[in-house]
C-alpha cells in the first residue's frame, strides 16, 4: 500500500511483511516499522535490514525489530504490541 500510494500514510507498520518489489524511493515518503522473526530465514532476514538501512540511509525513516527464535506465524501474532502502536500513531 504504501509503494503505490507513497505520500497517503502517515505511517505504517509491516509485520513480517516485505518489499522486493516495491519502489525504494516510494517507500521513503511513509515511516515505516517493521517486524520479522529470526526464524523466517536469513534471506528473508538479510532483505528486510537491506530495506530499513536503506530508507534510512536515503533521507526516509524506517524501524526494525528482530524477534529471536519466531517462525513467520508467531513473529506476525507477537508484532502488534502497544509500543509499536504508538510509534505508529505517534505519526
Amino acid at each position: 500500500m504504501i509503494n503505490n500510494y507513497p505520500k497517503f500514510f502517515t505511517a505504517a507498520f509491516c509485520a513480517s511483511g516485505g518489499a522486493n518489489e516495491c519502489n525504494q524511493a516510494n517507500l521513503l515518503h511513509t515511516p515505516v516499522y517493521s517486524t520479522i522473526g529470526t526464524a523466517e530465514g536469513d534471506k528473508k532476514m538479510k532483505s528486510f535490514r537491506e530495506t530499513v538501512e536503506s530508507i534510512n540511509k536515503n533521507g526516509g525513516e524506517a524501524k526494525l525489530d528482530v524477534l529471536e527464535g519466531l517462525n513467520h506465524s508467531q513473529a506476525c501474532e507477537k508484532a502488534f504490541t502497544a509500543e509499536r502502536l504508538e510509534w505508529v500513531f505517534s505519526h
